[in-house]
């Protein structure tokens, strides 16, 4: 791992992007019904390094969860309607230096909703 007491004009060797993460998914579908509700989830991780030119600074991506959803239902042999959230809980991605105060970056994309109808013809 990367050492955050070490010099910034060290050189370390350091792997980014590893980290845990887990996904549940709850899945239905029956008689033209189908609906599914999934939350992911990922664990901290280090981004990268150097995001200050000339130094060895590192980037952590902070832990991450979020909650989609999606439904439809077949109306008719050819008319299938659907809905689907994702991100429903609004959660917000962070990133930081060394610390968690020296913040890199932080967005909040906010919930997206889709609905709408699917004809075969």
């Amino acid at each position: 791992g990367y050492d955050n007491r070490a010099d910034v004009r060290d050189t370390q060797f350091v792997v980014t992007g590893l980290s845990d993460s887990a996904n549940l998914i709850a899945y239905y579908d029956k008689e033209g019904l189908q609906a599914r509700i999934a939350y992911n989830w990922r664990d901290s991780f280090l981004a990268g390094i150097g995001h200050s030119a000339g130094t060895t600074e590192p980037s952590y991506t902070e832990e991450y969860g979020q909650w989609d959803f999606s439904a439809s239902y077949d109306v008719s042999e050819f008319l299938t309607v659907f809905v689907e959230g994702i991100n429903i809980t609004d959660e917000t991605t962070r990133a930081h230096g060394r610390t968690k105060m020296q913040v890199l970056n932080a967005a909040q994309t906010g919930a997206r909703y889709n609905f709408g109808a699917r004809i075969k013809y």
